[in-house]
This record gives structure tokens, sequence and C-alpha cells, in this order.
């Protein structure tokens, strides 16, 4: 198994994490347990924003909390220096409970509610992301009984696609996100001609988990097209850009994902190169890193159950977690590496299955090689801080798992388990029962 920095593996043969003992934190909270890594966290975000000060003035990261998103991780955020990216009525809640900057939030979401608008402008975040021709009349109508005058973006879909999981582009020219490249024009004349409204830039996202970042220079160079039409018809020049998330990160050894510097050097050359011909000035450019921030620093543990042996076919090892806690694997097919963290320094001998626990196939892995299974192992699973913990739900009426944040050999509670008490806490009985 692939050990990024700040993984390690101490005297005993047990995984460490953040200076924690994999073994011991499993113990200690108990499992299936989500570990993310507040160093590498941190280590992470600083790849994204140090590199924008270095190639793009006066751009931001904004990360996207649809990835991972506690109060406690609204907060390390802040800390870092990051914007934040929220698609929800629920994510500005957890924004405001933990104090983040209003006026470093970006509001996204293909359907606002009016609820969700009027919240936005109520705290005074920073942007909102207009995701469709009709939605630029809406907030304009919020804002103006606000009185405020709200900056925007435009989602514009430029038609390319990203080389991913189908489930997962969304820039493609069928795609339910944004405003579609041909009616661009029009609804950006429309936005500044609304006073409520002040246009800062174009917003385009293209998928998520990017390898190829040609995408992104297809990109740039449509978007760019785009701004020069905009400013030849309007004189309107616009300050910023964003071209939103979907940047790699190891899952499995066959992955060779692009690193935040590098991701920020190469889009911003894009952007530079597709503007060149027309004379216009570099806008402050933002990007929208989510998976690529939490994703590797979690580390989840599961308990080695039922070990079932079919001869000659293969052999089944059963977690104490599974579709639940990491719907991935059925929603897309997603692979991952795992490792038995109480035996990290055996020599694998057996290919086996990881299954999960619910009544589904729930094939948490297809292959992975490991020392014999035994009941009581721990296995630890990497890359699982992504769309893992957001998506997980209590199918089964299980409860969902605890997070933990470690650091320096320290490790405290971000979320508590669910009990079991507050499964049925919503439940309501009608009267004629």
């Amino acid at each position: 198994m692939y050990l990024r920095e700040g993984l390690k593996v101490n005297a005993e043969g047990h995984l460490v994490i953040g200076g924690c003992d994999a073994v011991e934190l499993a113990r200690q909270f108990g499992t299936p347990l989500y570990v993310y890594d507040e160093d590498y966290i941190v280590e992470r975000c600083a790849g994204f924003t140090q590199a924008l000060a270095q190639y793009a003035p006066g751009g931001a990261a904004a990360y996207a909390g649809k990835a991972f998103l506690t109060t406690a991780m609204a907060k390390l955020m802040a800390k870092c220096g990051m914007w934040l990216d929220c698609v929800s009525l629920g994510e500005l809640h957890v924004a405001k409970k933990a104090g983040f900057p209003a006026e470093r939030i970006i509001l996204h979401g293909s359907n606002k509610t009016d609820a969700e608008l009027e919240a936005a402008l109520d705290m005074g975040v920073g942007r909102v992301a207009l995701d469709s021709v009709e939605e630029i009349g809406r907030l304009a109508n919020f804002s103006r009984a606000a009185g405020a005058r709200q900056r925007v973006f435009l989602r514009v879909n430029p038609g390319v696609d990203a080389h991913t999981h189908s489930y997962i582009q969304t820039a493609r020219v069928d795609s339910k996100f944004g405003v579609g490249f041909d009616e661009a024009l029009d609804a950006l004349k429309a936005i500044l001609a609304e006073p409520a409204l002040e246009l800062s830039g174009i917003h385009v996202h293209l998928g998520s988990q990017i390898f190829n970042m040609d995408a992104f220079d297809k990109a740039c160079a449509r978007v760019a097209g785009l701004m020069d039409e905009l400013r030849r018809e309007t004189g309107a020049v616009l300050p910023e850009l964003n071209l939103g998330g979907g940047y790699s990160v190891h899952y499995t050894d066959a992955d060779a994902p692009v690193s935040p510097a590098d991701s920020v050097a190469h889009l911003t050359h894009a952007i530079k190169s597709a503007l060149a011909p027309y004379d216009y000035p570099l806008p402050a450019l933002f990007v929208e890193p989510g998976r690529s921030i939490a994703a590797e620093a979690c580390v989840m543990l599961y308990t080695v159950g039922a070990i079932k042996d079919i001869p000659g076919i293969r052999k089944y090892v059963s977690i104490d977690g599974g579709l639940a806690d990491n719907p991935r694997p059925a929603l897309y097919q997603a692979v991952y590496e795992a490792a038995l963290a109480n035996r990290m320094n055996e020599p694998a001998t057996q290919t086996v299955r990881i299954s999960g626990r619910s009544c589904e196939t729930d094939t948490l892995i297809d292959e992975v090689s490991l020392p014999a299974p035994k009941r009581g192992d721990i296995l630890a699973v990497t890359s699982c801080g992504a769309y893992h913990y957001a998506m997980a739900s209590n199918y089964n009426r299980v409860p969902i798992p605890a997070v933990v944040l470690v650091k320096d050999g320290k490790a405290a509670l971000m979320v508590r388990r669910q009990t079991i008490d507050e499964l049925t806490q919503w439940d309501e009985v009608p009267e004629w029962l």
C-alpha cells in the first residue's frame, strides 16, 4: 500500500497517522472510523494558496465543502486562509456556526432555493455563482429587497470533455450545470444591466478527478474568447475568473495525480496563453479544490469480522462498515488500496475481496493482497476523505461513524459517532397505529 507523507509504520508494525497509532485509535474511538490528518490538510491548502501567490497574485483558493464539511473543518479552512464553496442552506449554516468569514464564501448550486439565496444575502457572502438565466432575476430581486449589490460569477458550461468518470463530468454539452455556451454572452449582458448585481467574472467547472490537464486548456480557450467578445460589445473587463476544481489525487498506484502547485501553474499558463491574442489583462484566478484537499488526508479504519473462503474461487473478508460509510465503489466503481494496520510489516500472502456488512453485494475492494486476515484485525483504507462521510447514510439502520482529527500524536473528535437511540430521534408514529 502506498504510504503518503505523514503515514508511517512504528516499531510494533502498526500504521501511524499524524503521530497516532491506528490500532490505538481504533481501540479508543471504535470502528468504523474516519481519521483525518490535520498537517496533511494544511499542507494541501498551502500548496494551492502559495502557488496562487506565486503564479497568479490576487487569486484565491476556495475549499469545495461538498467533499467533506464539518464545523471543525470549516474552522481549519478559515485558519488556512481558504475561501469556502457552499452549495446548500446546511453548508451555509455550518460555515456560520464555525465563524467562517462570510466575505470568503461562494454560494453554488444548480437549483438554489429562495431560502438559500436569502441566507446568502443575509450573511453577506462574497460571491454567488449563478447557474442559470432564470436565477439572475431571482437573485437580483432578493438583492434589491435587501438593499445590497451582490457580487456574482456566471457559471458557464464550456462543452469540454474532462476525460473522467461520466458520473463526475460536469461540463459536457448536455450537462445540467451552468449556462450553455451559446447563451452565455446574453446572460452576462443581463447581469451587467442589473443594478442589484455586480459581475465579478465567469465560473467553469469541468468535473472531478481530472488527470489530463489538457481539458483546462480547451476550457480556457473558449472562456477567453467569450471574455473578449463581452468586452468588445459592452466594454466590460471581467476582474475575476473561477476555474473550479477537479484536481486529481492518489487512490491506487495506477493514479498519477498533478500536485496543487503544478495544477495552478498549468492553469495560469493556460489562461494567460488564451488571453494573450486578445491583449486581455489577467483576471484574479479562483480555484475550488475539494477532493484534492480532503481525500488523501483521511484513512478509514475498520475491524475485520467474518472470513469466508470459497475454495478455488475467492476469499471474502467482511468488515464492520462498507456501503453506508463509503458509497463510492457502488456509485463510481471507485478503487482503493488497503492494509492491515496492526500487521504492516508482515508479507502479503493472500489475495482477498473486502466486503461490507450491508445487505447488498457491497464490495469495497474487489482484490487486495494482505497477510492472512484474522477476525479482529484492523483494516486501513487510504484516501477516504472526500465524498465518504459527506455521503454516509444510515442504510440498514447503522449509525454513522465518528470522525477524528489527528496532529502531532494527539487525537480529538470532529464528529462523534451516532448512537442507536439517535437513529429513531426523527421518527414519528401516526396516531392511528
